[in-house]
């Protein structure tokens, strides 16, 4: 399956703006990763199989210790989320600093192991004390205010990743090029077989727990089985995939154009845009798509 280059991605964070601009997703993808057993933040890039640490701070997480797994335990969540929107005041609480970002926790693999809870936000303080306890917040990842204001330009806007982390130097061997290069390898096969309308080999690549825009893996099923009947060609092509690993799960994200042909050829439906699938490991071992999530521009 040919890999190209697709045409659009997402503006940087500015102002909370919530707005998506065309222009490709970048080579290179910077991002956030936090150790919670050394209360470390690292400002990273990823960039294929590989990740480079830029800079780190210290930061200041939950009160109680532990992975977040209900509302109100004030545990910080571990596991690979994403920024959805920038708040600043005057819409914002003092003790929250210049900004927060707000988290995508609960994702789709919390929802999948009944995880609740909401407002986990990265964000800074107006109580530069507060730094200097490791735990000390209500779930959230806290930084110095003047921090956040040098981090905040550097990320992307619905790309850049948190992946929070109960022991990163012990888990950081799932960043492993083999282990990101793998999961890159697995979109690659899953869009081919998409494209081949092989539906047996296509279904193959879901978690028999999948569940997206409302559908489980039966619903899928049947109506991806009928778009195969319904069209004569499906042409999908996938770039700039980049991979993300934990220990619970693995995310890919990538831009896809997708398109589809009628008999006599023209086309019936075309779209482009950026996709993240959550992987889980079935209970077999196999990494299986758990999720799926899709937000489309029109090109």
């Amino acid at each position: 399956m040919r890999i190209s280059l697709l045409f659009l991605s997402f503006l940087f964070f500015s102002g909370g703006a919530s707005a998506e601009s065309p222009a490709a997703l970048p080579a290179s993808i910077p991002g956030v990763i936090v150790d919670k057993k050394t209360n470390s933040l690292h400002l990273v890039t990823y960039q294929g199989s590989a990740y480079k640490i830029n800079k780190t701070y210290h930061t200041t997480l939950g009160l109680v210790a532990g992975d977040k797994e209900i509302e109100g335990d004030k545990k910080t969540p571990e596991g690979i989320y994403f920024f959805e929107e920038v708040r600043r005041p005057p819409n914002l609480e003092a003790k929250f600093g210049r900004m927060a970002l707000t988290m995508n926790y609960p994702n789709a693999w919390d929802r999948h192991m009944k995880r609740t809870g909401s407002g986990i936000w990265f964000h800074a303080t107006n109580e530069p004390s507060r730094l200097t306890r490791d735990l000390d917040s209500l779930g959230c990842v806290v930084v110095k205010d003047e921090e956040l204001g040098e981090i905040f330009p550097q990320l992307r806007y619905r790309v850049s990743p948190i992946s929070i982390y109960e022991d990163f130097t012990r888990d950081k061997a799932v960043l492993a090029p083999e282990r990101l290069a793998a999961i890159e390898q697995m979109v690659v096969d899953w869009a081919a077989a998409w494209q081949s309308k092989d539906l047996e080999k296509y279904i193959g690549f879901y978690h028999p727990d999948f569940s997206s825009e409302g559908e489980n893996l039966p619903a899928w099923r049947a109506h991806k089985g009928n778009l195969n009947r319904r069209y004569a060609k499906i042409i999908v092509t996938v770039s700039r995939v980049q991979a993300f690993a934990h220990p619970k799960y693995d995310v890919a994200i990538f831009n896809q154009i997708y398109e589809s042909r009628n008999a006599n050829g023209s086309v019936a439906k075309k779209s482009g845009g950026v996709k993240i699938l959550y992987i889980a490991k079935a209970k077999d071992g196999t990494p299986r798509i758990l999720s799926e999530q899709y937000r489309n521009t029109e090109i």
